[in-house]
């Protein structure tokens, strides 16, 4: 599955490269050529319009945050546990709903089980983040972003 990650990050690449114009933030000017016409830098930041100018990949989580809905992962581990465990568990005479139970109880070890969660959907390729794991997104919503994407971009190299 990491080559299927490494294929769908190499396409957002170019993707975020048709939609961002090179820029040369010392001379304040596009550099469409990839090189600066007036001071001749190829040390190049990309533009998204409307957006903003930076170096790096800040483009990809840019597109990506705005057009494919994030997961909450831990609603998704907690659906997961759901058929796992009974839906009640009694404690003394108090019949309570399992997960939340442990989610009360033991709040640490619930979010190590998070967090293990992510890392294992990420590690099958399921999930994929931009961010250092602060938001997750499932790959399979993000391969219908780019496929749609790649469809507009040939259809707008197609008409010009």
């Amino acid at each position: 599955m990491r080559t299927t990650i490494e294929n769908l990050t190499k396409r957002l690449e170019k993707i975020a490269d048709k939609k961002s114009i090179p820029f040369c933030y010392g001379c304040y000017k596009e550099a469409r050529s990839g090189k600066c016409a007036t001071c001749l830098s190829d040390d190049l930041m990309k533009l998204l319009p409307g957006v903003g100018c930076e170096y790096g990949d800040w483009i990809i989580e840019h597109l990506v945050s705005q057009n494919v809905q994030s997961i909450n992962a831990e609603e998704l581990f907690e659906s997961s546990m759901d058929g796992v465990y009974p839906e009640t568990t009694v404690i003394g005479f108090i019949e309570v709903d399992t997960l939340t139970a442990i989610k009360e109880f033991d709040p640490i070890c619930w979010r190590m089980a998070v967090q293990e969660y992510e890392s294992q959907m990420e590690d099958d390729g399921e999930l994929m983040s931009f961010d250092g794991g602060s938001t997750y997104y499932l790959t399979n919503d993000i391969e219908r972003y780019v496929e749609d994407c790649e469809t507009e971009l040939n259809l707008c190299e197609a008409e010009g």
